[in-house]
């Protein structure tokens, strides 16, 4: 009789009447509590009905009972891994492989226990023995895709994606398969993808941030605002939709402001209710405790600023803390490590619980580096971890945030009396620049100017598609026309594309530029981008949204930069940049002064030479590399506000 309601029970379970199967295995427990089989059914009834403490028992006592079914061991596992108790879930795979060494799923299984501890190495080797075990196993070519991409692996990943979208295509493989295209710059395809995940499942919010991402990219952003603007209840969609905003042609600054403070009103002022009040010693003058949050501690444009605070910070006066959500740590995590006293670990934590943390450790003021940029933890200052909050360097905008203080910058990215109306914060401006550059290392002797050997002048531009307007390819086009036997090194990632290069190609062709002057590439390696600057003799920056970090690369290498100053901080990084430099000349005021300074430097080869053979010790001289005298102003920026929280 057991069995047979054992077999009526296993019925309704299959068909999805759960209520009537987990009725009949209670009834069975109540007559024979040692049942194994009904205790396991139970168990993983309650696990799927998400009741997996309840169920954790039931699976233990069957694998107790019956300790030679491998079964048993990998469904024990499987609880034990969604309750995040990874080591005896591994343990409980394990037994299962020790009887049957050829269990996919246990191989499955415990790559999910290992992957939960981040030991992606191991994982990905089962996976790899789940699938050469069952082939046509979709859920393990997925999660091999999801630990390949954990280190770093990207072609091997998307591999893997899209054998898993043949067996079984879903919305979720479709989805990680588009990031992987869109790590890997290759836009167009990604977008195709993620069309495709959305037609199955219109409402599934990941996609469609990720879409408007891909879309901002491509340099789309009209497009791309008008996507992410469905996925608005989540915070990192919001995010995505901020940065995008920027990229709009003709957009207000008014407006990108309203839009930052709804997305505090969406997700930041909710979380009011967790502020408490803070209890640091009011002492204005002690050593202060300064926590700084990102999720960019590697090899990453913000690296090449930060580095240098960090590592002149006065021990005396700042006891420094890293908070780092660094998913994949390189040399560069490594040597940032050696800067800091106190290095946090917050990778996988929740915000709340950073937050706490950061109570715990009593900081007085916590920098936020990453504004509204990916991995940011803009929800850990909603809640005010800290007395003082301030957002710097990572995000060229407010956060919106009614929680952050302070955003530190300059009078040359951000005059007195201009942008103060588009901030949420107060703003804290240094003296000199916002910035200390740190040159990167591999970078080589700056090379003899390229004219002198070709005869001709090469401008250069190497950014993002996000930055390349029309209205700024039309500037760069009439540049071209008005220095004859000149050309132009565009690089830009998703350039690749033969269908985009053939359309700005078009573009110039229309403006009367033979279109073998213009040259595109796609993504480069770090050492190819370098050495695209000792093919250029002058670098063309972005507007109206300005580049910073290539900006300082193309100096360090020898180039004079050509910018054209807006109205907010993102439209004058590069007045910033050039103010500090001591060559205010070079920044224009408006697209035909932007042109004109460009022609103009391109008609001085002479001059052009020497600025090549000195700029290098230029910088080196100029605030923008005076590292200890940075650090002494930021510290005293640091004291002035905690002054005045005390």
């Amino acid at each position: 009789m057991t069995e047979q309601a054992l077999s009526v029970a296993a019925g309704h379970h299959q068909a999805g009447r759960l209520r009537e199967a987990e009725g009949i295995y209670r009834e069975i427990l109540a007559a024979e509590p040692e049942r194994a089989a009904a205790l396991e059914l139970l168990g993983i009834l309650l696990f799927q009905t998400g009741r997996a403490e309840a169920a954790l028992p039931l699976l233990e006592r069957a694998a107790a009972i019956d300790g030679g079914n491998a079964h048993y061991h990998v469904n024990l596992g499987t609880a034990l891994e969604k309750l995040k108790r990874f080591d005896e879930a591994a343990a409980a795979c394990r037994r299962a492989l020790e009887l049957r060494p050829d269990f996919p799923e246990a191989w499955f299984n415990l790559g999910c226990a290992l992957g939960g501890q981040c030991e992606w190495e191991e994982a990905a080797g089962c996976y790899r023995k789940a699938i050469a075990a069952r082939p046509g196993y979709a859920s393990a070519w997925y999660n091999l895709g999801d630990a390949l991409r954990a280190l770093g692996k990207t072609s091997e990943a998307k591999e893997c994606y899209g054998k898993s979208a043949e067996i079984e295509p879903t919305a979720e493989v479709l989805n990680n398969l588009g990031t992987c295209l869109l790590m890997e710059d290759e836009f167009g395809e990604a977008i195709k993808i993620y069309q495709r995940a959305l037609g199955m499942r219109a409402d599934f919010v990941s996609v469609r941030s990720n879409l408007g991402q891909a879309l901002s990219n491509m340099g789309r952003a009209e497009e791309a605002v008008e996507t992410l603007r469905g996925a608005m209840q989540v915070p990192y969609a919001g995010c995505n939709l901020l940065l995008a905003l920027h990229y709009v042609p003709g957009i207000q600054a008014g407006r990108i402001f309203l839009e930052h403070r709804a997305w505090d009103e969406r997700h930041g002022r909710p979380l009011a209710g967790e502020i408490r009040r803070h209890e640091n010693d009011r002492n204005a003058q002690r050593r202060l405790r300064v926590g700084y949050v990102s999720s960019d501690f590697h090899r990453h444009s913000v690296t090449f600023f930060i580095e240098n605070l960090l590592s002149h910070h006065d021990a005396g006066r700042v006891e420094v803390f890293a908070y780092a959500d660094v998913a994949r740590p390189d040399d560069v995590t490594e040597r940032l490590k050696k800067s800091i006293h106190h290095w946090r670990n917050i990778t996988g934590m929740s915000d709340p619980d950073v937050a706490e943390m950061i109570r715990k450790d009593q900081i007085d003021i916590l920098v936020d580096l990453a504004g509204h940029t990916a991995g940011n933890r803009l929800l850990v200052f909603a809640r005010k971890a800290a007395p003082v909050q301030i957002t710097y360097l990572g995000y060229p905008d407010t956060t919106g945030l009614s929680a952050m203080d302070y955003r530190m910058t300059d009078g040359y990215a951000d005059p007195v009396g201009k942008t103060e109306g588009y901030h949420s914060e107060k703003l804290l401006r240094l003296p000199r620049t916002f910035a200390c550059y740190r040159p990167p290392e591999g970078a080589g002797e700056v090379s003899p100017l390229p004219a002198l050997t070709y005869g001709r002048v090469t401008f250069g531009g190497f950014t993002t598609l996000a930055k390349m307007p029309a209205v700024l390819l039309d500037c760069w086009a009439e540049i071209l026309l008005r220095t004859p036997n000149s050309r132009l090194l565009i690089a830009a990632g998703g350039l690749q594309a033969n269908e985009l290069q053939q359309e700005i190609k078009r573009r110039f062709e229309r403006h009367g530029v033979e279109p073998k002057r213009v040259d595109l590439l796609g993504k480069q390696s770090f050492a190819d981008y370098l050495s695209l600057h000792h093919q250029a003799d002058i670098y063309l920056d972005t507007f109206p949204v300005n580049g910073h970090t290539v900006t300082c690369h193309a100096l360090w290498m020898g180039l004079p930069v050509v910018t054209l100053a807006g109205e907010v901080h993102c439209q004058r990084l590069g007045a910033s940049v050039l103010n500090n430099l001591g060559t205010s000349e070079w920044i224009a005021g408006d697209p035909q002064e932007y042109v004109r300074i460009a022609a103009g430097l391109a008609g001085d080869l002479p001059k052009l030479a020497t600025l090549r053979a000195t700029m290098r010790e230029w910088m080196k001289k100029s605030p923008l590399l005076d590292a200890a005298g940075f650090a002494r102003e930021v510290e005293e920026a640091y004291r002035r506000v905690w002054e005045e929280w005390c």
